[in-house]
Order: C-alpha cells, then structure tokens, then sequence
C-alpha cells in the first residue's frame, strides 16, 4: 500500500494569547471546533506515517488566509499560490514509490518455427 494524500491547503490556526491563565470556557469556545480539526488531521498524518511510514506523503500546502471552499471568486489567487509551491519531496515520493523499469527477461523467447514445407 502506497498512499500520496492530497489536501486542499490549510490555515495555520494559532491562538494568540497573553495569559492562559485567565482563560475559561468562555474564551476558548470560538476556537474549539477548528482546534478540533486541526488535531483531528494531524492524528491521521501521525496514524499514517507510523502504518506504512515511507509509503506515505501528504501536501496539504498552508494558506496565508482563510479560504472557504466554494470561494470560486479566489480562483486565480489559489493558482498562483499552487504555482509557488515548492513541489520537490513529493516528486521525490512519487519517483521512489512509482517509477518502475522493466522487468528483465526471465527466459530467452523461444526460437521462430520453421516455415511450413510444401504440400
């Protein structure tokens, strides 16, 4: 099993705050459900590399902004950012894990049967 996971880019979902201290449900409630999906992609890449390790790769490029994902009108600016990406460890992955020379032959053909003699 070889597996190339292909996101479709993410925020960086930082919380900045001061004092942690000071933080109760009511401060972390806004920040909860991203939290949760963040959490929740990064258990699966952890799951994965552990199972099959260098059979596995994940681009999942990080988005300056958020972005929704039937923002259609953002089109051009994704593009340029696709176009930016720096693309080399999974050309790598998928060179190591796919490129596949011919197999040698096992046995010689057999030789061409001799024409038919006349009748």
């Amino acid at each position: 099993v070889v597996v190339l996971s292909l996101g479709c880019g993410g925020q960086c979902n930082k919380v900045e705050v001061k004092d942690l201290g000071d933080w109760g449900v009511a401060q972390w409630t806004p920040h909860l459900l991203s939290l949760f999906f963040d959490t929740s992609d990064l258990a699966t890449d952890l799951y994965m590399i552990n199972l099959i390790g260098e059979r596995y790769h994940r681009i999942d490029p990080t988005l300056d902004t958020f972005v929704e994902l039937d923002d259609y009108m953002r089109i051009d600016e994704l593009s340029r950012l696709a176009e930016e990406i720096d693309l080399e460890d999974t050309i790598r992955f998928l060179r190591s894990q796919f490129s596949v020379s011919p197999p040698p032959p096992s046995t010689p053909p057999p030789p061409p049967l001799p024409p038919p003699s006349p009748p």
